[in-house]
């Protein structure tokens, strides 16, 4: 019949996947594998939440670094654009006011020129004002120029008298001399003598020249070249009278300033329309350059002769001042001179800023299309050039005077009147961002990165010290979970925790208070626990006592090894054939194997899983003997399974306490260990509850009653039965009519191996699995009820000692 045989070979032939379960090392590594699930499930979470933190790690030290970089970056750029809004507002702001105060001091003195000419009763061009160098001294610092010179204008008509009264008037000049305070050294003698050297006598003769005696009469340079020479020109003349600070080079007076190339535009404009000018700026560092002849010689005499002595001129621009002077006062005055300043333009940079204060570019143009540059570092400026040398990146920081500043106001159109008008711009430089934009915050930022970097290391090596303790606490976990897992069902394993929480909760409270107690004062109430044990009623189990016949014998001769090999092959082989019939093992005691079906979950054919079990476990044990008389002996292939059953309800738990284990109790229990002790080598031995359910399952052909009745101990005598179900493989020779006796595999036993394979969970596994089982099953039941209906017509009548199960 195709359906019995299908269910005949699902009974016989288990996949594999059943096979490898059921040996006890696979079963403890399905128990470390549901572990190490657990377990990793567990790590990826800690892994997922590990990386979560470090990246919040990462996210918070990239935002605090990038944060402390640019805060303090931002703090430096502040800073530095502070300092020099401060250096570069105070340079700018001393020009303007210097240049103004400078002007104003300078037409002060012109005043004074007029004031004495007036109170004195002399008529220009014969004025001589008395001590003129001191009177000079304070204009001098005042106006902070380096020289400043009365310059008669002298017709053609008054020549010859303005000659004779230079000569007779030309005191001043040894007056001017002796209250000087020079430092004659090598330098001041070697200006002279270059100023006599790029000035050719001429007409002077080398006599005046030696001497310090003025010229007698107004000279000039000839056209184009250095020599000097008798003035031929029609008039009117400007020639050099006094001059403050007073220097040794009396050739320089009755010089007619309109006959040299570097002053006589701005004389004839000054003379034109009688305003005050201020002339372009000149670099006189060219000492070949015959058109500036003598002129870097002047200016350091006069530089040697300025504030305290010993300067030296070596390069940068110089302008001339040239403020008219009036025969009187009012609108009705006429110019009757000029008086003229030599401005060094550098003096107006120096003495400003703090030492602190470096690398401040200063600018200076003119609206005559000139343009200097300057450094300022502290106190001290430095010429770096013609032209306009500021750093281009720096222009947003400009500051700047405006090129009305020596006239009071902001700004002026571009010059008409042949006045150059000054403007200074100041700019920061590199070396003064240095100063305060410094690699501190990327320092700042390294260190703060470093200590993160080391922080994450810390984190890194505690974090691996933690996993490797995690990996031995977890390796050491899923042991125990797999010896647990070995010891306990699942039901009873999910109740552990529970119990022995409050059980250590229980004795701390107890050794709490008893060491307030005297050692005789000790009380039974201890002992109690009132908590909850684990402890179930099953109704309907079958408990299996299995005995190894002769095996007391068999160990005496054999070796600790050998007795503990051959207890590890038959209990390995029992345990896998228990896990195929998902039969429960409870323990092993010495060479006894004590089994139970129908717990911890309800089977409703235990007592057949049972039978089933017991003599697969009979089968086999025969078979292993055998094999095992190579390696231990023999006399190995006489041990054989003593069986003993009885179905009935069991009470089973976990005893809390020291090697607490999963136990089974109660009058069961007690009545399989007799089945089994009173039992046969090679045979299955059950009660009369047993052989009770196996009739009322259709199991009559495996039932035989004992021929003499069993006298148990605490039981008295007891009718029992031998119980021999079909060993696993063999096929039905009968047809469904010949009655259950004759056929060794019926359809309850076909219909039993389905149910074992549906409560062994492997068709449940997927749908299809599943659909088919159930289709089978109802097979199974319509062919069922129509052999018991069968079995009934053709069944003789039970035999004598059967009259119990009728």
């Amino acid at each position: 019949m195709p359906v019995l045989e299908t269910a005949n070979h699902w009974a016989s032939h288990p996949s594999d996947s059943e096979k490898d379960p059921s040996k006890p090392e696979e079963k403890m590594r399905a128990a470390c594998a549901e572990g190490n699930g657990i377990a990793e499930k567990e790590t990826n979470a800690v892994n997922a939440i590990r990386l979560a933190t470090f990246a919040v790690l990462v996210l918070v030290a990239l935002t605090v670094s990038l944060l402390v970089y640019f805060h303090t970056k931002d703090t430096e750029e502040g800073e530095f654009a502070a300092q020099f809004i401060s250096h570069g507002g105070k340079v700018v702001d001393s020009f303007r006011a210097n240049a103004e105060s400078r002007l104003a001091a300078l037409s002060s003195f012109s005043a004074s020129v007029t004031s004495y000419a007036l109170h004195s009763n002399q008529s220009f061009p014969f004025v001589t004002l008395p001590d003129f160098e001191r009177r000079a001294a304070f204009t001098l610092q005042l106006a902070q120029v380096l020289s400043i010179a009365v310059n008669a204008i002298v017709s053609q008509d008054n020549r010859a008298e303005w000659e004779a009264y230079s000569v007779l008037n030309q005191g001043w000049l040894a007056e001017g001399l002796s209250l000087q305070q020079a430092v004659v050294d090598e330098d001041e003698n070697e200006s002279v003598q270059q100023f006599q050297n790029q000035t050719s006598s001429g007409v002077l003769g080398e006599d005046v020249t030696s001497s310090l005696d003025i010229v007698p009469f107004i000279f000039s340079l000839e056209e184009g070249g250095t020599t000097s020479a008798y003035e031929t020109g029609p008039g009117p003349f400007v020639p050099i009278w006094q001059i403050a600070p007073a220097i040794p080079l009396p050739s320089l007076i009755n010089f007619n300033g309109l006959t040299h190339p570097t002053t006589q535009a701005e004389l004839r404009t000054v003379l034109a329309t009688g305003q005050r000018l201020v002339g372009p700026a000149a670099d006189y560092s060219d000492d070949l350059d015959p058109s500036i002849a003598g002129r870097k010689a002047l200016l350091n005499l006069f530089l040697n002769r300025w504030k305290s002595g010993g300067n030296d001129y070596e390069e940068g621009p110089v302008s001339e001042i040239y403020v008219p002077i009036q025969d009187r006062f009012g609108p009705n005055s006429t110019m009757a001179g000029v008086f003229s300043s030599t401005i060094y333009w550098q003096v107006y940079f120096t003495d400003i800023l703090p030492e602190t204060a470096q690398g401040v570019i200063c600018v200076l143009e003119n609206t005559c299309s000139q343009s200097f540059t300057y450094v300022i570092n502290g106190a001290q400026a430095s010429y770096l050039g013609q032209g306009d040398l500021h750093d281009p990146s720096y222009d947003e920081y400009m500051i700047e005077t405006g090129f009305g500043a020596f006239i009071g106001r902001d700004n002026v159109a571009a010059s008409r009147d042949g006045n150059c008008y000054y403007n200074v711009r100041a700019y920061p430089s590199k070396e003064m961002e240095e100063l305060y934009i410094t690699r501190e915050p990327l320092y700042f930022t390294l260190t703060l990165v470093a200590v993160f970097v080391f922080t994450s290391l810390v984190f890194v090596a505690y974090d691996c010290l933690v996993q490797r303790r995690h990996t031995v606490v977890n390796k050491s976990a899923l042991q125990s979970n797999a010896v647990v897992s070995s010891l306990f069902p699942e039901e009873v394993r999910s109740r552990l925790p529970s119990l022995y929480a409050s059980k250590t909760e229980r004795d701390a409270a107890t050794k709490s208070m008893q060491h307030e107690k005297d050692d005789n004062d000790d009380s039974f109430d201890d002992y109690y626990d009132d908590s909850l044990p684990i402890a179930d009623l099953y109704p309907n189990c079958t408990v299996l006592f299995a005995d190894i016949a002769g095996f007391t014998a068999w160990s005496s001769n054999r070796s600790p090894t050998e007795v503990f090999k051959l207890l590890e092959t038959m209990y390995g082989l029992f345990d896998k054939i228990a896990h195929k019939y998902s039969v429960f093992k409870i323990e092993t005691i010495g060479d006894c194997y004590v089994a139970v079906t129908g717990l911890p979950k309800p089977q409703e054919m235990h007592a057949i899983i049972m039978c089933r079990f017991a003599n697969a476990c009979i089968v086999r044990m025969s078979q292993m003997m055998h094999v095992l008389v190579e390696k231990l002996g023999p006399d190995t292939a006489n041990l054989s399974m003593r069986v003993g059953l009885h179905s009935g309800p069991v009470t089973a738990g976990v005893l809390r306490g020291e090697k607490a284990r999963f136990q089974l109790f109660g009058d069961t229990v007690n009545t399989a260990a007799r089945m089994e002790s009173t039992g046969q080598k090679g045979r299955i031995h059950v009660s009369e509850s047993t052989a009770t359910l196996l009739i009322n399952a259709g199991k009559q052909a495996w039932i035989n009653a004992r021929d003499e009745l069993v006298q148990a101990k605490g039981k008295g005598e007891m009718q029992t039965y031998w119980v021999k179900p079909p060993d696993v493989g063999t096929k039905s020779t009968t047809t469904t009519s010949s009655g259950p006796s004759g056929r060794d595999l019926s359809l309850s036993q076909a219909l039993l191996e389905a149910h074992s394979l549906k409560m062994d969970q492997k068709l449940s596994e997927s749908k299809a699995s599943a659909q088919k089982y159930e289709d089978l099953l109802d097979s199974f039941r319509e062919i069922e009820v129509s052999e018991k209906k069968n079995e009934v017509e053709s069944s003789p009548e039970p035999r004598k000692k059967e009259h119990r199960f009728v």
